[in-house]
């Protein structure tokens, strides 16, 4: 019977012993070689006498198999010194071979924000401070959502086909069989594909199109991660899914709690008001303290891009941070006045504002703004008292 075991997690000398052959050239870059090695054993065919009870021991693979899978760590290199400065794609935002989320409502630009990124690094550059180069990333970007409208905003943004090629292999509607990676032939579909392009970064725009059981049930994220997420983070693969706010945004991301748990971190991604180009990236989770709390984006044209904003927000009457758009500001700055509690729903900080007589009148886009405004910044200076 076929049984699925992943190589996943072996070093240069380890790959051989995995079953590296010659055809994979030496100067093939390690992500490479490891994600090849995923593919080519991915499947073992393992003998199984029906009759006997040594089916689980064939499932497993051989002795040799397992220790060269799962070689243990070195803890007098791992517990020596201190910990290694973190390696970013973009400072505070996205490290090297960790894995994010990104949230936002629908409109708000995420994918807009990720090409951009992306369109960058695969150059060799930070896309905030092009200044800081690195060496080229190469990047498999698996676009659910997006048609031919991308190339257009990818010339929008400045970048030529002959900057991109290389470095970008960007998979419009991707097809692995039914496409539902918690399913073990999907996953082997899509960790072939992977591995066929040998990227330092993987994209999901959006995974709410890569999965077929429930999105409320905590099996389908584990699964994913066993099955699709897990064998990347092995090779080192720096992997981001986008993703969207559930009915609630004040809630964040959508589905069950074990969607978050596997993240090293996640970032949640806001606009000032609805169309707006003011931006925020707000730090939901994180494994670290390595990462940046909160960052402020103004999308700009000519190119189409982003711009991180430094320095304090203006500052209120009561002394506290208040938000560039006008609307959104001036509902935050009165319901600081009113000293009603950014803990409360917005159902009843509404109810309050109309009984205090607050002024002045605001729209449902602009109340929702103000509230989640008021929420992470309550977040952010309760960290900051704390010096963290």
């Amino acid at each position: 019977m076929r049984k699925l075991i992943l190589a996943v997690g072996a070093d240069a000398a380890q790959v051989d012993a995995v079953g590296c052959d010659d055809s994979t050239p030496a100067d093939v870059p390690e992500t490479a070689r490891l994600l090849k090695v995923i593919a080519e054993t991915a499947a073992i065919d393992t003998e199984t006498d029906e009759d006997t009870d040594q089916d689980e021991t064939a499932t497993a693979g051989t002795d040799s198999d397992a220790l060269a899978l799962n070689p243990p760590d070195d803890l007098f290199a791992l517990m020596s010194g201190e910990r290694a400065e973190p390696n970013w794609l973009e400072e505070g935002l996205f490290e090297r071979g960790r894995y994010y989320g990104l949230t936002a409502d629908a409109k708000t630009g995420k994918s807009i924000l990720m090409y951009w990124l992306v369109g960058y690094w695969v150059q060799g550059r930070s896309a905030f401070d092009p200044a800081r180069t690195f060496d080229p990333v190469k990047v498999l970007y698996l676009d659910a959502e997006n048609g031919d409208e991308t190339g257009e905003k990818l010339r929008d943004m400045g970048f030529t086909p002959a900057q991109l090629t290389s470095g970008l292999d960007r998979i419009a509607y991707p097809q692995f069989g039914n496409n539902a990676l918690d399913t073990a032939g999907a996953a082997q579909l899509f960790l072939e594909r992977v591995a066929a392009s040998g990227p330092d970064v993987v994209v999901f725009d959006t995974i709410s199109r890569f999965y077929g059981g429930r999105e409320n049930d905590a099996d389908t994220w584990t699964a994913i991660y066993r099955l699709a997420v897990a064998p990347l983070r092995r090779a080192g693969v720096t992997v981001i899914r986008l993703d969207h706010v559930g009915k609630n945004a004040d809630q964040g991301a959508r589905g069950s709690s074990a969607k978050m748990s596997d993240l090293d971190a996640h970032w949640m991604l806001t606009a000032a008001s609805k169309g707006s180009n003011d931006l925020t990236l707000a730090l939901d989770r994180q494994r670290s303290n390595a990462h940046t709390k909160v960052i402020r984006l103004r999308r700009v044209d000519g190119p189409l891009g982003h711009v991180r904003i430094g320095g304090k927000l203006a500052v209120g009457a009561t002394g506290r941070e208040l938000p560039d758009d006008p609307k959104v500001s001036a509902l935050v700055a009165e319901l600081d006045r009113l000293h009603i509690a950014a803990s409360l729903s917005r159902r009843v900080q509404q109810a309050e504002y109309a009984s205090k007589g607050g002024t002045p009148k605001a729209g449902t886009d602009t109340w929702a703004a103000a509230c989640r405004f008021r929420l992470e910044r309550t977040d952010r200076e309760a960290e900051e008292s704390q010096g963290g």
